[in-house]
């Protein structure tokens, strides 16, 4: 089973991640902020992060630049929901390393998409 790693600091954007994950039978791991996604990293080895960039503590892009520095590192789809930096915010965590990027609001089925794209073999 493939796991995921969903770090959002809202709680409700978290459920339904994991709700939509798991309805197409992924395994996943929750982190509500960066430091706490970095422990699960090391614990859950996920295939994918999906990581939203706007938290306290450690933001996303920071975490980004952690998840690179590793040895193997998982697939990374940063999520942003700031609809005046959003799509800015996508840019800048492409250039840091993450695989993929998507601006909220996106609905479960582009979600799947991306994820499905992102895990596939190459």
């Amino acid at each position: 089973m493939v796991t995921v790693l969903v770090v959002d600091d809202d709680q409700q954007v978290r459920r339904w991640l994991r709700l939509v994950l798991e309805t197409k039978g992924y395994q996943v791991k929750e982190a509500g902020d960066g430091k706490n996604a970095l422990v699960y990293l090391e614990e859950a080895k996920p295939a994918l992060v999906v990581l939203y960039i706007f938290m306290a503590n450690m933001d996303g892009l920071e975490v980004i630049r952690h998840i690179r520095s590793r040895a193997q590192c998982p697939k990374i789809l940063a999520i942003s929901g700031n609809l005046f930096n959003g799509f800015k915010m996508c840019q800048t965590a492409r250039v840091l390393g993450a695989h993929d990027a998507l601006a909220k609001p996106f609905d479960a089925e582009t979600l799947l998409r991306h994820v499905e794209v992102l895990l596939s073999p190459p």
